[in-house]
């Protein structure tokens, strides 16, 4: 069980903003708009830099009409012909988060600091503190704002101790002090934090337990205002939340795929237990993605669930599964290895697209329903 905790957060970043791995900090994966593709490439835009290494594209962040790209070292802003408008450097490994039509990032000068440019390439923040932030520590969960930042940091491989730990903290913005915080002594979280800021509060694991902070409640060690027990055995477990406030845990334990519904006190309103092929249940990869008329997709590495109205509609093989996303018709579209898939809301399939390399990032929508892709350095629009 340590050993795949460990692999989760080596693997596993939540990223959280608009249109990124997850689509925003409720990690719902959702996008309110309707695909309007018909497997045809509009336009390939290269974004190959032979003087800057690991640029592998990670995420493509849009509000629709503004274009980014987050790889490992830089900040890339292009357009829809095709033109690389600017290219800033961050902190190796740096999340970047889109909000309020600011980027967000750790500084490339220093890795506890952080930086917001505007869509111009303008510096509006700078030198911000990250509170906790030292050389053998990774953030977990990285979610600014011009007021302040919520944030969860994993500290591994400190001098003279083997001991995990783990900080979340709300904090605001010009200040080392906290909100509110509370610190996790040798243990590992098993999944991904998320922030539900329709309905206030955070959600973060302990070995044992799903947490729940309200936020901007002060307290110098809080402890949360609410909580419920994990499942006593699961290969991986994972979270998103609805507008609503409602908590999905999607997880796998022997030959059977999970999912639970949680109000946001902490409270079961129901559970769904599906059979896999498998005689052991392939791990789940990633939070429950969830549309506004109430479909839950789960994905294993191959193969997607389709749940609503607390019970199992169907389920389809998919081989290497990586992402998906879902739309405001119920569709969603799953990248698996090269391929694209979209299945309709009863699990047909509407398309099927086949690219040169492995999807690198999940897919999003331009502003008039166009679909966005990439590869390890390619950015492809679909029309």
């Amino acid at each position: 069980m340590l050993l795949i905790l460990c692999l989760i957060y080596n693997l596993f970043i939540a990223n959280n903003m608009y249109t990124q791995y997850y689509s925003n900090s409720r990690h719902d994966s959702f996008i309110n708009s309707i695909p309007k593709v018909n497997g045809k490439i509009l336009r390939e835009i290269e974004i190959s830099d032979k003087s800057v290494s690991n640029l592998e594209i990670r995420v493509i962040l849009t509000d629709g009409k503004d274009y980014f790209l987050d790889t490992i070292s830089e900040i890339i802003c292009f357009n829809l012909e095709g033109k690389i408008k600017w290219r800033r450097s961050k902190w190796y490994g740096s999340q970047v988060v889109l909000n309020n039509k600011l980027l967000f990032y750790q500084s490339e000068a220093r890795k506890d600091d952080m930086e917001a440019v505007d869509y111009q390439n303008n510096v509006v923040i700078s030198k911000y503190p990250i509170s906790g932030v030292i050389d053998e520590s990774q953030i977990i969960l990285f979610q600014p704002d011009t007021n302040g930042l919520i944030a969860q940091i994993y500290y591994s491989d400190i001098v003279d101790t083997s001991v995990p730990e783990y900080l979340i903290f709300q904090a605001i913005r010009k200040s080392l002090g906290f909100i509110w915080h509370k610190r996790y002594y040798n243990q590992i979280c098993p999944s991904l934090p998320l922030v539900n800021y329709e309905k206030g509060f955070v959600l973060t694991f302990s070995p044992t337990q799903g947490q729940i902070f309200i936020l901007g409640k002060k307290s110098d060690e809080a402890d949360p205002n609410y909580s419920f027990d994990l499942p006593k055995e699961y290969n991986s477990v994972f979270a998103s939340s609805s507008k609503e406030g409602d908590i999905y845990l999607a997880y796998t334990s022997k030959h059977f795929v999970n999912l639970k519904c949680l109000s946001l006190d902490g409270k079961e309103k129901y559970s769904v237990e599906a059979a896999d092929d498998f005689v052991d249940a392939r791990p789940v990869l990633c939070p429950p993605v969830l549309t506004q008329d109430g479909f839950i997709f789960i994905l294993t590495n191959n193969k997607v669930f389709c749940i609503k109205d607390k019970k199992l509609i169907w389920s389809k093989f998919i081989r290497d599964i990586s992402f998906a996303t879902a739309f405001a018709d119920n569709s969603v579209i799953i990248a698996a290895a090269n391929k694209l898939i979209r299945l309709d809301a009863k699990g047909n399939e509407l398309l099927n697209y086949e690219a040169e390399g492995k999807i690198s990032a999940p897919p999003v929508l331009d502003d008039q329903g166009r679909l966005m892709f990439s590869t390890k350095t390619t950015v492809y629009l679909m029309e």
